[in-house]
């Protein structure tokens, strides 16, 4: 089984998604196989940013500011997942 190319899926999601046309994708694969020829790409999972977690996060006694650098996100991001929380605790 061979090792998955990331170059060419990168390439072609962004000609399907129509972020870029057909030949700039293709001169972008050529670029990029150029440029980082033979280098491994590692790209880290994250668990996923849950309110669960993030109140878990809180009760023992966390700020904001460390929990956003623990998950590896923004505060925003953290104050969007408790904003959309108490929107949806007034609409119930």
């Amino acid at each position: 089984m061979s090792k998955p190319d990331f170059v060419r899926d990168f390439t072609t999601f962004a000609a399907q998604s129509g972020i870029v046309d057909s030949s700039t994708a293709t001169r972008l694969e050529a670029e990029m196989r150029s440029r980082y020829a033979g280098e491994t790409v590692k790209i880290a999972g994250r668990a996923p940013i849950t309110l669960e977690s993030i109140n878990s996060e809180l009760r023992q006694g966390k700020n904001v500011r460390s929990i956003a650098g623990e998950m590896g996100c923004s505060r925003a991001t953290i104050y969007r997942h408790l904003g959309a929380n108490s929107r949806k605790s007034k609409s119930n």
